[in-house]
Formats: structure tokens, sequence, C-alpha cells
């Protein structure tokens, strides 16, 4: 279901030309019924940053109120929405504290990539420690927060982290550089033997190939 609405939020502004704004309003209506009554929160948070991607903010907000009654994932997501709706710091205060005290690691998790997501670029203690010494998912994300302040060193920790004995932080450093606005051609072929051999069912093969089909040429 998440796979349909990341392709979604290409073929938005992609399709114009190949079957006119008829089709665009299609994948807009579609986005914007996940987004109001999916029974999904992830599949509802996702829609929401695809039609703010494409410039459709209009009542997005109303869809994630931040109340006390939410669960970790929910009231992070929430927050991440409406930090990119422009409520940036204080959203950011909500998802920090989200990844310092939430209960499960999942959500803390959640709250690491969801900082790293929104462009979060300072590095407190707590996230450089796992960028330096933590493992799988949770190393992967604090690095793409250290990327994300822009400096050769930051992106060269991420794309180390491809070649990784560690299944999860490379499958999770490759989810991270699909945001980057570049790669270098050391992480491309990188990126490219990881693709050809992720296996099939696999849960990182969608990560991987996602990274791998950005940055193609």
């Amino acid at each position: 279901m998440l796979m349909r609405f990341f392709a979604l939020y290409f073929a938005i502004s992609a399709t114009v030309s190949l079957r006119g704004q008829d089709h665009q309003r299609v994948c807009l209506d579609v986005l914007q019924q996940a987004m109001a009554h999916s029974p999904q929160f992830l599949v509802r948070m996702h829609a929401a940053e695809a039609l703010i991607a494409n410039g459709h903010h209009k009542g997005i907000a109303a869809h994630f109120p931040l109340h006390d009654s939410l669960g970790s994932i929910e009231r992070t997501g929430s927050a991440r929405v409406r930090a990119r709706l422009g409520q940036r710091r204080k959203m950011v205060r909500v998802i920090m504290q989200e990844f310092l005290h939430a209960d499960s690691s999942r959500s803390r998790l959640t709250a690491l990539e969801s900082l790293a997501k929104i462009g979060y670029r300072k590095a407190p203690a707590a996230i450089r420690s796992l960028a330096d010494s933590g493992t799988g998912g949770f190393r992967a994300m604090a690095a793409w927060v250290i990327a994300n302040q822009g400096t050769a060193d930051g992106m060269a920790r991420l794309e180390d982290m491809l070649s990784s004995q560690n299944a999860a932080e490379s499958y999770y450093a490759a989810y991270a550089l699909r945001f980057s606005k570049s790669v270098s051609a050391t992480a491309y072929q990188l990126l490219d033997s990881c693709a050809a051999h992720v296996q099939s069912g696999n849960p990182g093969r969608s990560l991987v190939l996602s990274a791998f089909y950005a940055h193609a040429s």
C-alpha cells in the first residue's frame, strides 16, 4: 500500500506531459482520499507528505491534530506533517521528545528518521553517539541527521555504511541516500551492486532499489 503512494508522489508532477491534467487530478484525488480515509496512519501520513511536496497544503493540518491520546508513532508522524507545513521549530521539539523518551525502539527509530527527513541537522550527544557507535537502522538514521549538515565527512560516513556487514545498517543508509541530491560514483556502484544482489522478499529491497532508481542517470 505504501509503495502505491510513493509512486503517486512522483506521478503527480511527472505524468502531465503523458496524459494531461486529468491524470494529475486523478493522482491528487487518490492521495487526498488516502490522507482523509485510510485506516492506516502511515498511509495517511505519507499521502499528506506527497501532497505537501507537490504544493497542495490546504486542509492537511486538520487531519493531523496533536493530542495526548496519540501513540508515539502517530504523535511523531503528525508532528512531521505539521513541520512540513511551517511549524518546524515546535514540531522538532515534539519529535525529539519521542526520540529521547519513547518506550519502544521502533518508536525511537521512527522519530530519528523523521528528524532526518525534515532536514534536522543538529547533532546532540544522543544522536552523535548513535552515529559513532550505534548499530543497524539507528546508526544510519543518526548519520543521516549529521549528513544534513552538508559536509563531505557527513556524506562519506553515510556512504561508507552501504558496505556495512550489518544488513539493516546498509539498507537504511541506502534509504537515507535516496533523499540526497547526489551520491559519489563509488556510492552509486555500491547501490548498483546491492540492488542486483538483494533478494526478492527481503524487506530492505525496496529501500535499496528506491535509492538506486533515484540516482540513476
